[in-house]
């Protein structure tokens, strides 16, 4: 019971987070992290400071070991078009 607790305290924190984090990148700039939307797959590589994705399929970008809210993370990066048209973070509990 005391885990379920903890996943829960992690979610809620990561809910509470994530959008003050998209928020602050916005005010420097930047739509999400430091990309901005209509970025191509090379530009928002070379956004991630170094990180190589884990997955680069035709539509999508990967990366993993990416902390928010001093939650673990994926971030997932999607293209329409070859531009940048969503982002996803998947939490790790």
């Amino acid at each position: 019971m005391n885990r379920t607790f903890t996943r829960i305290g992690v979610v809620f924190c990561c809910a509470l987070m994530i959008p003050a984090l998209c928020f602050s990148q916005a005010v420097k700039g930047f739509d999400v992290r430091a990309a901005r939307w209509g970025m191509t797959k090379q530009e928002v590589v070379k956004s991630e400071s170094g990180n190589k994705p884990v997955r680069d399929a035709e539509g999508n970008l990967i990366f993993s070991g990416i902390e928010v809210a001093k939650c673990h993370v994926l971030v997932e990066y999607k293209f329409a078009a070859e531009k940048l048209s969503e982002v996803l973070y998947l939490v790790k509990a």
